[in-house]
C-alpha cells in the first residue's frame, strides 16, 4: 500500500532509520529486542515476527555477550534490559499510570537518561507502526514498512 504513497513511505522509512537503526546508548540489537516487546503487546504478530528475527540476527554481530549459545546469550541481554522493557510495557498499556519511580528504576539499573529517551521514542514509533499495520489488514496486507 505505501508504494501509491512515496512520500510518506519515505517519511516513516526515514524515521524507522533513526529510531531502530543508529547506535547510541542502545544498541540496535537492544532496539529491536524493546520492538520486539512492544509489537506483541500490542498483539501485532507481523512486527513481533520481523523485530524478533531482526534481533536475533543482531545478536552475535554485536557482542552482546561472550557466550556462544544464542538462548544463552538473548536470555543475558533481555536481563540487561528488563528495566526498559517494564518501562515500555507501562509506557504501551498503560500510559497514564507512568510516575517519575519508573524512571527511577531505570536509572538505578544503570541505564542513563538518553536511553531512557531513546526507549521512549522506539515505544513511540513502534506503537505507531503497530497501529498502522494492523490497520491496513496486519499480515494479511503484506505492509512493508
Amino acid at each position: 500500500m505505501f508504494e501509491r504513497y512515496p512520500d510518506l513511505k519515505e517519511a516513516f522509512q526515514t524515521f524507522r532509520d533513526k529510531v531502530l537503526k543508529t547506535n547510541g546508548v542502545l544498541t540496535e540489537h537492544e532496539r529491536e529486542t524493546i520492538a520486539t516487546h512492544v509489537s506483541n503487546l500490542n498483539s501485532c504478530k507481523a512486527c513481533t515476527i520481523r523485530h524478533s528475527e531482526n534481533a536475533k540476527m543482531l545478536l552475535g554481530s554485536q557482542g552482546t555477550s561472550d557466550s556462544n549459545d544464542p538462548e544463552t546469550s538473548d536470555r543475558q541481554a533481555r536481563s540487561s534490559l528488563e528495566p526498559i522493557l517494564s518501562y515500555a510495557g507501562k509506557l504501551t498499556l498503560q500510559p497514564t499510570s507512568l510516575t517519575a519511580e519508573d524512571a527511577e528504576a531505570v536509572y538505578a539499573a544503570g541505564w542513563c537518561e538518553e536511553a531512557l529517551l531513546t526507549s521512549i521514542t522506539i515505544v513511540s514509533f513502534m506503537n505507531m507502526a503497530n497501529r498502522v499495520v494492523l490497520g491496513v489488514g496486519g499480515e494479511a496486507a503484506k505492509v512493508e514498512l
